[in-house]
């Protein structure tokens, strides 16, 4: 069985499985958990994904093999923005910001061992 990491977008019917998405304890982590866990109307991931205009994406990456997606790995979200390149008079220039991302605790530093050897046959295969 091969996995691979796949993205689909947050939608309404997502709410009750991000419920259980924990990225830790901390203040900042909680904050960024709190924003996907809240429910529509209250500021939250879903009511970024629902405004009028679509300027906000939150993408949802799971852990999938052949079989179906199996568990939440992370989230992203991704807003778009205007800004002024160096100066004051400069025109706006449109920008994508990356405004949360998050990866669950039991995802992170995964998979075990030695993180160069795996980037190495990740992005170049065997090294036999």
């Amino acid at each position: 069985m091969s996995f691979s990491l796949v993205a689909t977008e947050l939608t309404l019917d997502d709410y009750d499985i991000v419920q259980d998405f924990d990225c830790g304890s901390r203040d900042y982590q909680r904050e960024v958990s709190d924003w996907l866990k809240k429910p529509l109307g209250s500021g939250g991931a879903l009511d970024a994904v629902s405004l009028p205009g679509g300027d906000v994406r939150v993408l949802l990456y799971w852990l999938a093999h052949d079989l179906g997606f199996e568990h939440l790995v992370g989230f992203g979200s991704l807003g778009k923005s205007e800004w002024r390149w160096t100066g004051k008079k400069d025109p706006f220039i449109p920008v994508t910001v990356i405004t949360w991302f998050a990866v669950q605790n039991r995802f992170k530093r995964q998979p075990p061992g030695d993180p160069e050897e795996f980037l190495f046959r990740s992005n170049f295969g065997s090294s036999d």
